[in-house]
C-alpha cells in the first residue's frame, strides 16, 4: 500500500497482509500484519481473529492483537499496545437480539516518554426491530482505567443509552 509521509509529504510504504482460513460453516480464522518500514513511524502490527458459531443463532468472535509504533514526531510519544476483544450476539428471533462485549487494552513503556497503563469495557445491548424501517437499541457500558503503576489512580465509569434508528432503503 503506498501513502503520504504526515510529517514532510513523501511518498511512503505500508505493507499489509491478510490470510483467511474458514475451517467449515462454524469457525473461521483470520490474521493480518502490518508493517511501516519507515524508520521514523516505525509501525508494526498483527491481528489475529477468530468467529464461530457455537448455535445457529449465537454468533461469537475473539480478536487479539499487539503492536508497536514509534512517534513519527518528537511530540508524539513511542506507544506498544496489546489488546483483546471479545463479542457473543444472540439473535432471540428475526427482530431481536442481545449482545455482550469484552474489550482489553494495555500500553506499555518503551524508549523515552511513553504512554502506559491498562483500560477495559464491558457493554450489554439488545436491539429490537420496531417495525421493517426502525429498530430501537438499549445499551449499557461501563469502562475503567488502570494504571500499571502502584502509585497512579484507577477510575470506573458507567454508561446506559437508548436509541432509536431509522433505517433507510
Amino acid at each position: 500500500m503506498r501513502s503520504w509521509d504526515r510529517v514532510d509529504s513523501t511518498p511512503a510504504v505500508l505493507a499489509v497482509a491478510n490470510a483467511s482460513w474458514t475451517v467449515d460453516w462454524r469457525l473461521v480464522l483470520e490474521g493480518n500484519l502490518m508493517w511501516d518500514p519507515e524508520p521514523r513511524s516505525a509501525l508494526q502490527v498483527a491481528d489475529v481473529l477468530a468467529m464461530f458459531y457455537p448455535l445457529p443463532s449465537l454468533t461469537c468472535f475473539v480478536d487479539l492483537n499487539r503492536g508497536q509504533e514509534m512517534g513519527a514526531d518528537p511530540s508524539q510519544p513511542a506507544t506498544a499496545w496489546q489488546a483483546a476483544t471479545a463479542v457473543a450476539s444472540y439473535a432471540f428471533s428475526s427482530r431481536g437480539a442481545v449482545a455482550v462485549s469484552g474489550e482489553w487494552l494495555e500500553r506499555a513503556p518503551m524508549r523515552g516518554a511513553s504512554l502506559e497503563g491498562a483500560s477495559w469495557a464491558l457493554s450489554l445491548s439488545t436491539t429490537y426491530d420496531l417495525t421493517p424501517h426502525l429498530f430501537g437499541q438499549l445499551r449499557y457500558r461501563t469502562d475503567g482505567v488502570a494504571p500499571l503503576t502502584r502509585e497512579g489512580r484507577s477510575a470506573v465509569d458507567g454508561m446506559l443509552e437508548a436509541t432509536l434508528v431509522r433505517g433507510f432503503d
